[in-house]
């Protein structure tokens, strides 16, 4: 299960870094054909949606996991106590 998680998160992340790699370079190809020096910033903010879902993602699978971790304590606690 750990070994699925980490590949998951490194993929993530390579995507992610590709996706600014190619955003970065359309940007400069702008700035070169168009002499427009807005043309960089412009483009890189068409990844802020991406990121900001990437992130919230990120954020509710942590709370998941937390909850359903807090739920199985309280499982064992409730099978070695109570019994």
């Amino acid at each position: 299960m750990l070994v699925g998680i980490q590949l998951k998160a490194e993929a993530y992340e390579s995507l992610i870094c590709y996706l600014q790699d190619i955003v970065v370079l359309f940007g400069l190809g702008l700035n070169i054909l168009f002499g427009s020096c807005w043309a960089d910033p412009i483009t890189a903010m068409l990844l802020i949606p991406f990121l900001m879902r990437e992130g919230l993602d990120s954020f509710r699978e942590e709370q998941e996991a937390q909850t359903n971790h807090k739920i199985q304590f309280f499982a064992q606690f409730r099978y070695v106590f109570i019994k």
